[in-house]
């Protein structure tokens, strides 16, 4: 039965298919349909037609009932019926005689006319003239014998048009119908698997005098199926689980799936089919032995191994082990078995190897040995052993060294000779047990030889010293390793600087010298230079004398001023001493002004300077016409500020201070008042000397004054930690003043964070979480009752960020096991012992003893709960019971001191007995001191409670401990006394306030909301400046900005520790919104300074045979026997570094680099050899100058999880050690899904999770309307488009496999903007987004200086742009410019505006040359005169650099008349001359 039915299913096309709502849909075309192969059918009856689909929820809607559905005329149990569509009720079995009754005429008013009374017939409905038909102009006759719909009206333009559309509803109206009468109702339903919440109905009504729906308000949400059922070795694909969403499963690498893949979820919250697929295991074939050999294995499924052996005397060529892979393929290749033979192991140079006659197969033995006087330095024999290599290599036999001649001095070396007696014990060390040795020192001969390996030293004579090196000489294979010879000696230090002065000496060799030379001001007095001979400098040390200026000389009508700290004073001739530096300025009296000479001068090295003559004071001839306002001169030593001079001095010989530097100022005085002072043109003064501020001129430029002109603009903003004090980014200069205040930068404020269970105070104030504080405010903080704090309990607020120490946290407080009289702990627990918040514990009382409380205890915030681990006797119970009986008359007896508790009740009675109870240990159910806590805190009007540093959350609070305190602070309006006060909890009830207030109303509680919000806010990592590298639990951060939710902590360190140093927090942790710990930066060091010596020293690191890396906490961590080379970098000539090392107990070799590629005057090594544990410590360099820079280094096996053997993945290297680099692909050549590069952290773990292969392929990428917005759909061909209309580009699909290419291009005119090649990654999806296409633009060209555009952006193909410059300038460049295809100009749009001159004029009778618009600077025109014609005046003009021409064009004057200007001087020079006379 089960083959016939799916045979019938599959010859109907589907076992999964649509449902298409066409009854829906053809009244809502923008509604969703079923997609094909969502809905699964086993019966074929319920297979849905798709030209007649059944809708039984549409119809129920419609208030129908449906017939039997059918697919054809087979499945009507009667002859008489057939298989015909009916509507919503889809084919159903129908009887086509059925009639209908006559059809209901309109009401009111109208005809209606049918065509019939059976199954299909129509009735046509019609209005008089003037009048419209509301509702179905035609009605169906149903196969249930009645008329689709109701009847329709006739009315005159007052109805409803089609009702709302919901998204993935619809409504029972009827197929077709497009027009409603006033108060028709429709209902709306949710499409099949979506659940309706909401408002279902709609109704038409009369509004505003139109008609219109009012409803439906309803949303349709879709049902889930819940998550699809696992499969053992395999795992579900999906991407949501509620209706018409698929999953597929897929196996695990080495399974096969057996079953069907895709299930779907249907609206019946269920997912189809029902039957799970299974995940079997591959098998791969059988494998055969090798020749020599076999094969081992148990099973043939996915991952099993097969072992290959060869017999003795064999050795296995190939990989040993073979695993079953996922494609039912074995790894690898099969291996051979080769017969074992070492081979001859090669010629020994300067020597011979014995026993090779006796074979090299498998346990031949061969004897290494060297010629006379030879050294063997290796193994002296060698095994063939089963991996056909010998065990040892070839040794080396080095010939011995020759003792040469060493001028001024000899050559020794060291012998150890062991002691020997007769004694067993006396030849032994008492401290070792091992046998003692006696060193003794031999001069060597000169042509004596030595062995090699030898190490040699030299001693030399007085005045000489071996030649440097890192090491001593060492005989090497016949060779010393260098040369053993003295030179002379070296000066160990440079020579002593003079006082006010320095020594510079390039070397401190023998020979060499150094120069001295004095600070600016003073002289040198004595030999300016010394020599180091044999290691010590000549000749005495000279001395800096400073140097002064004498007095210049008064001048005539006006007076020298001598300028200061605070302004200018008069220069007296008494003044005899001016020191260097020290600058003058002259002034003249009113009326006088400054000719022949420079208006101030500078005392340089003991002279004036200009060296130029005093200038002189001459009559003021012609007065500067300007509006003067009142000048006020201020004496020296006055409250206010000093004089113009005072500001104005910025330049060398006192520029700043005459007529031609005066700048008009304003400032303002500590009354309020304004000092005016004249100073020539407006001008606002500069902001190069504000602090912190930076700015970009956007208009306006500066003056001959050195102030920006009237009009100037500029945008400022503030470094880092600073917030300016104006409103918005940018100023304008207006009547010498910047608009809308002088721009400065403030350093920025605080905002106090909240720590969980502490409070944060300012001395006796309490602080709430968000006050403000200003910078450089410190504030501490203390945690509540019942928390320890850990870290440190003070903060300083630095530049907007909370610099602190280490980052404060209250724990829960530990408790303390005391000692239990008559009672003992279980377990490990011992008196004394301190455990941690929430440890549970029992102990046991002894004899007839009794705990207080049954069962165990539990540490909770530093108390035991539910009462003190105490052991009592049960007359002591008694007692207490007989002393409450008495107190109260009472004839009750307690049977338990919990009892006691429930009936004691407040009273100083009640007190007493409580007080008899606390002595006995046991404690009630108040708190540990046995006071009761409070409820909620009174509310206050216009106030917001704090409890510690937090807003109250008034709903959720409602109970707090004893000592607890509530902090009230004023939120709106002023306080009538004080802003904030506080409360506290003091044995179940609250202290007065002292009739405190608040003015003003409650704060709203979406107010208190937001700030309760703050606490649980996250924090911004913005990166921070160069060379600073952040991490997150181990993982180093690469993206510029991420959101990091609460709580969590950020390490930063320098890139290179070595050449960096950090400055601000390496711990940083999100606290409510905010980083605790000042911004990290990192300063260069002395190599980021080319070498300064005021800077402390770059190290570089280099390591041989083993691997180092620097910890995400800026250590050094250093892999055992690695050899580790440090180098401090400074300059030798200046002296020799030293290294402290905090592990004082061990010594390394340090010197200067002496090795080839290495800089011996420049690098200062330690080296740390073969680095154990115990060399870990702080290595620290420091420079003569007390410069200094350390390393922490530890020393640590760190390695990390071992790489997995049967696996997909090939890896490049197996090592696991610190450091190791890890490259993965895939052996089935798939692709990579994930980091396709692991590195070793020193922390232990892989940088990156492991990879999975995946084989993947790119995604579809759809051409034309799919790749741009909605608002640019339309048709790609034969069209053309509106200018800034963005257009679809074409693409060409070359592969979607792993690095495969998709190539897009743009049509004429337009431009591909993004990638235009999308490369398929490996994983899976596309490099990039796809581009668009956008018309072709040229980016908008500069206005050149003194010049401007003629055009108006934006510029498109063939827009052109005109250069024009102002009146006086020329273009320099092609003046005109168009847009080309290329989105480039047709010439470079970089025009100048030079300076040029007009054209001078031209001469009668004469004529010049050449002729032109504009010259060039520097450019001359020549004049001359016609025949006849003399000329009178200069020949030739320049252009000069300031526009105009060098003098007047000259004349042209006929031949032998006289030239009245001429005349003119003639009579003037005779006037003078009789005045003379």
């Amino acid at each position: 039965m089960k083959t016939k039915e799916l045979i019938l299913i599959e010859s109907l096309g589907a076992i999964l298919i649509a449902i298409t709502v066409s009854t829906w849909a053809w009244h809502h075309p923008s509604a969703e349909l079923y997609t094909t192969s969502r809905l699964y059918y086993k019966n074929p009856r319920n297979v849905p037609s798709e030209l007649c689909p059944r809708d039984e929820a549409q119809a129920q809607l419609q208030g129908r009932s449906c017939l039997r559905k059918c697919t054809s005329d087979e499945d009507c149990k009667s002859k008489r019926k057939k298989c015909m569509c009916d509507g919503a009720c889809g084919l159903s079995c129908i009887k086509p005689e059925k009639e209908c009754l006559d059809p209901e005429p309109p009401i009111d008013l109208g005809d209606v006319v049918a065509s019939g009374k059976v199954f299909g017939a129509k009735a046509t409905y019609t209005c008089p003239e003037g009048f419209k038909v509301i509702g179905m102009e035609e009605r169906v006759c149903q196969a249930d014998g009645t008329w689709s719909g109701t009847p329709p009206t006739c009315t005159k333009n007052i109805f409803c048009t089609e009702p709302p559309l919901i998204d993935h509803a619809r409504h029972n109206a009827p197929v077709g119908q497009t027009t409603f009468d006033l108060d028709t109702s429709l209902m709306y339903q949710c499409l099949p698997g979506y659940t309706t919440k909401g408002f279902a109905r709609t109704k038409c009504f009369f509004y505003n005098g139109t008609a219109k729906w009012f409803g439906p308000d309803i949303t349709c949400e879709p049902r889930s199926c819940g998550d699809p059922a696992d499969i053992l070795n395999g795992r579900t694909e999906k991407s949501c689980v509620h209706v018409f969403c698929e999953t597929s499963y897929v196996c695990q690498p080495g399974f096969e799936l057996v079953g069907r893949a895709k299930h779907t979820c249907q609206p019946e919250g269920i997912w189809l089919p029902k039957d799970l697929p299974t995940c079997v295991p591959v098998h791969c074939p059988d494998l055969e032995h090798p020749a020599n050999g076999k094969v081992m294995y148990s099973s043939t499924t996915f991952n099993s191994p097969a072992t290959y052996e060869c017999k003795y005397g064999y050795m296995l060529v190939g990989e040993s082990t073979r695993r079953c892979g996922a494609t039912k393929r074995w790894s690898g290749v099969e291996p051979q078995c080769k017969e074992i033979n070492c081979g001859k192991p090669g010629e020994l140079p300067n020597g011979w190897v014995e026993n090779i006659d006796k074979g090299t197969a498998l346990g031949a033995s061969i004897i290494f040995r060297c010629n006379e006087g030879m050294t063997l330095v290796g193994h002296t024999s060698s095994l063939c052993q089963v991996d056909g290599q010998w065990r040892y290599p070839l040794p080396n036999c080095f010939a011995p060294c020759e003792i040469p001649v060493v001028a001024f001095g000899n050559v020794t070396s060291k012998n150890e000779t062991t002691v020997t007696s007769k004694n067993e014990t006396a030849g032994k060390d008492e401290t070792t047990g091992k046998n003692a040795t006696e060193a003794t020192r031999e001069i060597h001969k000169p042509g004596q030889k030595v062995p090699h390996g030898k190490i040699v030293d030299i001693i030399c004579e007085n005045r000489y010293e071996p030649s440097q090196s890192l090491s001593p000489p060492q005989c090497f294979n016949g060779t010393f390793t260098q040369a053993p010879r003295c030179q002379p000696a070296r000066c160990k230090s440079l020579p002593r600087a003079p006082k006010h002065g320095m020594v510079i000496a390039p070397k401190t060799g023998h020979g060499m010298r150094a120069r001295f030379t004095c600070k600016d001001g003073y002289t040198l007095v004595g030999h300016n230079v010394t020599e180091c001979q044999y290691g010590d400098w000549i000749g005495e040390t000279p001395n800096c004398v400073q140097v002064f200026c004498k007095f210049p000389g008064s001048i005539p009508n006006g007076r020298v001023l001598l300028v200061g700290n605070m302004g200018l004073y008069d220069y007296r001739n008494y003044v005899t001493k001016v020191a260097n530096n020290r600058q003058i300025m002259f002034e003249c009296d009113k009326g006088f002004v400054l000719a022949d000479g420079p208006i101030g001068k500078t005392c340089i090295r003991g002279e004036w300077s200009p060296k130029i003559e005093t200038p002189k004071c001459v009559p003021s001839q012609h007065p500067n016409f300007r509006w003067m306002r009142k000048r006020r001169k201020r004496s020296i030593g006055s409250k206010g500020s000093a004089s113009i001079a005072a500001r104005n001095n910025n330049k060398a010989g006192g520029g700043g201070g005459g007529a031609a530097g005066a700048r008009r100022n304003r400032k303002r005085g500590k009354g309020g008042e304004e000092d005016d002072y004249d100073a020539g043109p407006y001008g606002c003064e500069r902001l190069d000397d504000e602090p912190n501020l930076h700015f970009t001129v956007v208009h306006g430029a500066i003056n001959e004054n050195q102030t920006y002109n009237d009009g100037t603009i500029m945008t400022v903003g503030c470094l880092h930690g600073f917030e300016l004090n104006i409103g918005n980014d940018s100023v304008k200069c207006k009547n010498g003043v910047w608009r809308p205040k002088f721009p400065h930068c403030n350093a920025l404020p605080c905002k106090v964070p909240y720590i969980p269970h502490g409070t944060f105070s300012d001395g006796s104030k309490t602080l709430y979480f968000q006050e403000v504080l200003k910078h450089s405010k410190s504030i501490h903080f203390r945690c509540s009752k019942g928390y320890v704090l850990r870290g440190s309990n003070k903060l300083v607020c630095w530049y907007g960020e909370w610099d602190v120490n280490d980052i404060p946290e209250c724990m829960p407080a530990p408790c303390k096991l005391l000692q239990i009289k008559y009672g003992a702990y279980g377990g490990r627990y011992r008196p004394g012992n301190i455990v941690i918040h929430g440890t549970e514990l029992d102990y046991t009382c002894g004899g007839d003893f009794r705990k207080i409380d049954p069962g165990s205890v539990r540490c909770n915030l530093g108390e035991w709960k539910p009462s003190k681990p105490s052991c009592i006797h049960p007359s002591t119970l008694a007692n207490a019971a007989k002393t409450q009986n008495q107190s109260t008359n009472s004839h009750h007896i307690f049977t338990n001191y919990r009892e006691f508790d429930l009936a004691d009740e407040r009273g100083s009675e009640n007190n007493k007995r409580r007080s008899v109870w606390l002595d006995l240990g046991i404690q009630t159910q108040l708190d540990s001191h046995g006071k009761r806590p409070c409820g909620r805190p009174p509310k206050e009007r216009g106030a917001i409670l704090y409890y510690e540093g937090r807003p109250l959350d008034y709903e959720t609070e409602h109970s707090f401990v004893d000592s607890s305190e509530i902090l009230y602070r004023c939120a709106n309006g002023k306080p009538k006394t004080k802003s904030r006060w506080k409360i506290i909890c003091d044995d179940g009830t609250w202290t007065k306030n002292n009739n405190i207030s608040c003015e003003g109303s409650n704060p709203p509680s979406s107010e208190i909301k937001e700030l309760l919000k703050l606490i649980n806010s996250s924090c911004l990592y913005n990166k921070e400046g160069h060379h600073v590298v952040t991490f997150s639990n181990e993982n180093q951060l690469t993206k510029d900005h991420i959101d990091f939710p609460p709580t969590s902590t950020l390490i930063s360190r320098c890139e290179d520790i070595g050449k960096f140093i950090l400055k601000g927090a390496a711990k940083r942790k999100c606290i409510s919104g905010q980083w605790l710990g000042v911004t990290p930066k990192c300063e260069g060091l002395s190599q980021f300074h080319d070498l300064s010596l005021d800077k402390p020293p770059t190290i570089l690191f280099r390591f041989v045979n083993g691997s180092i890396m620097q910890s995400s906490d800026g250590k050094l961590i250093v892999y055992p026997g690695t050899t580790l080379h440090m180098e401090c970098l400074w300059i030798r000539k200046f002296g020799t570094p030293k290294w402290e090392i905090s592990n004082g107990e061990r010594e390394y070799p340090e010197g200067w680099a002496e090795e080839e590629g290495r800089d011996s005057f420049l690098e200062y090594r330690i080296t740390i050899e073969n680095a154990e544990t115990e060399d870990s410590g702080i290595y620290r360099c420091v420079t003569p100058a007390r410069q200094a820079h350390q390393i922490v280094i530890v020393v640590k096996g760190v390695e990390c999880p071992k790489l997995p053997e049967n696996t997909e993945l090939a890896f490049s290297t197996i090592d696991v050690k610190l450091g190791t680099r890890v490259s993965i692909q895939c052996k089935s050549g798939d692709s990579v899904v994930g980091a396709k590069d692991i590195t070793c952290l020193p922390s232990g773990k892989w940088s990156s999770p492991l990879p999975r292969c995946k084989g993947l392929e790119c995604p579809e990428i759809s051409s034309g309307i799919d790749l741009v917005p909605l608002r640019y759909m339309s048709s790609v061909t034969n069209r053309s488009y509106d200018r800034d209309e963005m257009v679809p580009p074409k693409v060409s699909i070359h592969d979607r496999f792993v690095g495969g290419k998709a190539v897009f291009s743009c049509p004429s005119g337009y431009m591909v903007q993004g990638n235009p090649v999308l490369i398929c990654q490996s994983s899976g999806q596309w490099s990039s987004t796809p581009p668009t296409c956008i018309e072709v633009e040229c980016r908008p060209p500069l206005s050149p200086k003194n010049g401007y555009l003629k055009g108006t952006p934006p510029y498109k193909i063939g827009d052109t742009v005109q250069f024009e410059c102002e009146h006086g300038y020329m273009i320099d460049g092609t003046p005109i410019i168009n847009c080309q295809k290329n989105g480039k100009w047709s010439s470079s749009p970089s025009v100048k505006c030079l300076q040029v001159c007009t054209y001078p004029g031209s001469i009668i009778g004469g004529k010049s040359s050449p002729v032109k618009f504009y010259y060039a600077v520097g450019e001359k025109v020549y004049f001359e005169c016609d025949e006849d014609y003399d000329i009178r005046g200069a020949r030739m003009l320049q252009c000069l650099g300031n526009g105009k021409w060098s003098t007047t064009i000259p004349t042209c004057m006929p031949s032998g008349s006289k030239d009245e200007s001429s005349n003119f001087m003639t009579d003037s020079n005779k006037r003078k001359s009789r005045r003379t006379n």
